[in-house]
């Protein structure tokens, strides 16, 4: 087949799929979306073949942003890591949005690459119930928003895990993920056989280089002095990959439990 031959073919092709919209426009032979003013057709050569407009390059990247969203998404739920629990944490829910670890947290959200870049990983500590694990979980949820696969998962059911499913796909998922939150470490069975355990995942996850947060009840002096040697490799490692150290203070659950009750009654009563 000679070359015009196929050129006219490719735009008597191009040409069959090519629809005028309500609000397009013809000036000069061609056709011009109404809306952008740019041409959704052009001459190529001695044929009229149609092109894409600023409109439709806008919702073609929206597309593209929509596939992404939700390729990340079905990523992040057939993960070994998803955790269900974490997942109505959301900033915007946050009670208590002037404090330090408010600030600090949506602070590391927005400098995410510079953290993932200098490997500045974060713990978060403090007593029972004062937030941590809902500050850290509002981190993981706004990387989602940006298409970031991050996963939060409580470390005693991670290390259940490991004895449940494949020990390999876990800890794949372990060191592959770009953001990993480990909950309330230190609240594992003090064991040698679940301590070991949890080395391999923190080593596993510190090996690879990718951002760490970890939540814990456990003060710096615990973490820095541990009282056996097998928590000190692991709380070492920790310490090294998470140089940022947030104390998270006072209990916040009343307050969430009176917010989610309101929530309650809202959808109840209208």
């Amino acid at each position: 087949m000679e070359t015009d031959q196929i050129l006219n073919a490719v735009a008597a092709s191009a040409q069959s799929w090519f629809s005028r919209r309500d609000t397009d426009r013809e000036r000069d032979g061609l056709v011009y979306c109404g809306v952008c003013g740019v041409p959704r057709q052009t001459r190529f050569g001695g044929m009229i073949v149609p092109c894409m407009c600023r409109c439709d390059m806008e919702q073609q990247e929206q597309e593209k942003r929509q596939r992404e969203a939700q390729r990340v998404l079905d990523a992040i739920q057939h993960s070994p890591l998803y955790d269900r629990v974490f997942d109505g944490s959301r900033f915007e829910r946050d009670m208590f949005p002037d404090s330090t670890p408010s600030r600090v947290c949506r602070e590391y959200v927005e400098k995410f690459d510079q953290m993932a870049s200098e490997k500045q990983g974060l713990i978060l500590y403090g007593e029972t119930g004062s937030g941590k694990s809902f500050y850290a979980a509002c981190v993981v949820n706004a990387m989602r928003k940006r298409n970031v696969r991050a996963q939060m998962c409580s470390t005693t059911r991670l290390l259940m895990s490991l004895d449940k499913w494949e020990r390999d796909p876990i800890i794949q998922a372990v060191k592959s993920v770009p953001l990993l939150v480990l909950d309330d470490i230190g609240a594992e069975r003090d064991t040698d056989y679940q301590q070991e355990k949890l080395f391999s995942v923190v080593d596993a996850r510190v090996q690879s280089g990718r951002l760490l947060i970890v939540t814990t009840n456990l003060t710096p002096e615990q973490l820095e002095k541990p009282d056996t040697q097998e928590k000190e490799r692991i709380y070492s490692r920790l310490l090294g990959a998470c140089t940022v150290r947030l104390h998270v203070h006072g209990n916040k659950r009343p307050g969430i439990a009176r917010e989610k009750a309101a929530e309650a009654r809202r959808e109840l009563l209208g």
